[in-house]
């Protein structure tokens, strides 16, 4: 016998839940905490970056002027809560999720714009990856799901300053060796911001289980 119309419905909504959830990104406080420490270090060694930040006030006024109040808000929330041991509320969430689109957007479109007037390929993979992140943060705000983007874990406090030390070297290869532009520089950082916390947990745990196992 067919199934209800009303129970195939639910089984397409939830099929497309599942598939969306694959490439849906999520950030724990370790990520978050790095992609605030290179905009961080960033702001302080590239003076470009104090140059392009001063055009856009200029620029938008008013609007550009709101939207650095956010930003801010979710820099520092960036930076406290991996430290502190509370969970995040739904507007701190909220916030931070605002914090991610602006700094993957703008340095998305922006670096991507500076590789398409370049005719450069090499790096063009990492402001795609930071335009698609946008997106699905988006969706996920819009659909009201910022938690499921948004995690609250601790993170283990040597294993972030292990990811920190690692990500400066990233960034002083960017800077001072590659020369890359600020928004490439951020946007290679994102992407490794966005995976090294993961697979260094996991690395981690797998020693601590081969270790248990040797005892």
């Amino acid at each position: 016998m067919r199934k209800p119309k009303s129970e195939d419905t639910q089984i397409i909504h939830h099929d497309r839940a599942g598939i969306f959830s694959w490439f849906q990104p999520s950030f724990n406080e370790s990520t978050l905490f790095l992609m605030a420490l290179t905009f961080l270090l960033l702001f302080i060694t590239d003076p470009v970056l104090i140059e392009d930040i001063g055009r856009l006030y200029d620029a938008g006024g008013g609007l550009v002027f709101c939207l650095s109040i956010f930003f801010v808000f979710g820099l520092i929330l960036c930076f406290i809560h991996p430290l502190i041991n509370r969970p995040k509320t739904d507007f701190e969430k909220t916030i931070i999720a605002l914090f991610i689109m602006i700094t993957n957007g703008g340095s998305g479109f922006y670096s991507g714009y500076l590789l398409l007037q370049n005719s450069s390929r090499e790096y063009a993979i990492f402001p795609i990856v930071n335009i698609l992140t946008v997106f699905f943060v988006y969706v996920s705000l819009v659909g009201s799901n910022t938690m499921a983007v948004i995690k609250d874990d601790n993170p283990d406090l040597r294993e972030l300053a292990c990811s920190a030390c690692i990500l400066i070297v990233v960034l002083i290869y960017c800077r001072f060796v590659a020369h890359t532009h600020w928004s490439t520089t951020f946007s290679i950082c994102v992407a490794y911001s966005t995976l090294m916390p993961g697979l260094f947990a996991r690395f981690v745990q797998s020693v601590k289980l081969m270790a248990n196992n040797k005892n």
